[in-house]
């Protein structure tokens, strides 16, 4: 499963309303995700890297916080397989941009893809 969609299927599953943009037109964002408390909405950006050692960096976090806006988007939230820089943390921070990386995948995404798929399985055993 692309990495995109599997972050599509978690934030669904959490209570997120998700939907996907354009891929030609997504602007640096490919999700944006409605809040169902407040029905205030948040343009996700999704990287994935197959190599460790590729992280987000400055330029990445300010194309995400530049193209929230041309999604009616007040909030901004990139979620990464690999890593930021210190450089694009700092400016995620001053940019209120909530940013999850490798740790997240791996103790939020991943378990629940295995649960999932272990769900999946027992229904049509």
């Amino acid at each position: 499963m692309e990495f995109e969609q599997l972050v599509y299927l978690y934030l669904k599953s959490t209570g997120w309303q998700p939907i996907k943009t354009p891929e030609a037109k997504d602007g640096g964002v490919d999700i944006v995700v409605t809040n169902k408390a407040d029905g205030l909405k948040i343009a996700v950006q999704v990287k994935h890297y197959y190599r460790s050692k590729s992280q987000v960096t400055v330029k990445d976090i300010r194309e995400l916080d530049s193209a929230k806006k041309n999604h009616g988007c007040i909030g901004t939230w990139f979620i990464t397989s690999g890593t930021f820089t210190n450089a694009a943390l700092v400016e995620a921070d001053m940019r209120k941009m909530r940013t999850s990386d490798i740790t997240y995948v791996e103790t939020k995404i991943l378990p629940w893809r295995e649960h999932q798929a272990r769900k999946h399985q027992k229904s049509h055993s």
